[in-house]
């Protein structure tokens, strides 16, 4: 088993990612260590709540959701580098503020690793004259367009 220093693995989480949607509350963790194999999911927790394993989905990159408890040793989820495992929680919509989301995982080839962080929900709004993000994937030819968009009208020039 690797050790991997908690601040490394708490850059894991997809800070602003942590929303509500669709009745459901869902956050992502993209892979920024290495090619792995997702094995195992045994703890999701929230705000101190351990939130049941049946009551979470999980989707890499745009793939359709499957439910966590179809993943184990012998049905790993391959977890390349780069792409995004987004979870999904069948739990009640979270009130505007920080929480606490801990995640107990097993992969291969970093064996058990444990990331706990707090990250505030994102409600959608952004303050005024931010530039625009996407937590998620800052790269899109749409988030590109919205903070060229923002770039002119906010200095006046022309890209």
């Amino acid at each position: 088993m690797s050790f991997i220093p908690g601040r490394i693995i708490s850059k894991l989480f997809n800070h602003g990612s942590l929303r509500n949607v669709g009745g459901k509350v869902r956050f992502s963790v993209k892979n920024r260590l290495s090619p792995a194999t997702l094995l195992s999911v045994s703890h999701v927790v929230v705000d101190g709540d351990d939130i049941p394993l049946r009551a979470i989905n999980v989707a890499v990159d745009d793939a359709s959701a499957k439910p966590l408890t179809a993943i184990s040793d012998e049905t790993p989820l391959d977890f390349p580098l780069g792409t995004l495992l987004t979870f999904f929680l069948d739990v009640s919509p979270l009130t505007a503020g920080s929480h606490e989301i801990t995640v107990v995982f097993t992969t291969r080839p970093f064996g058990e690793l444990r990331m706990a962080i707090n990250d505030p929900l994102n409600t959608g709004a952004a303050a005024p004259g931010t530039l625009p993000r996407d937590a998620e994937n800052d790269y899109t030819p749409e988030i590109i367009a919205a903070r060229q968009a923002f770039l002119r009208v906010h200095s006046g020039a022309k890209l």
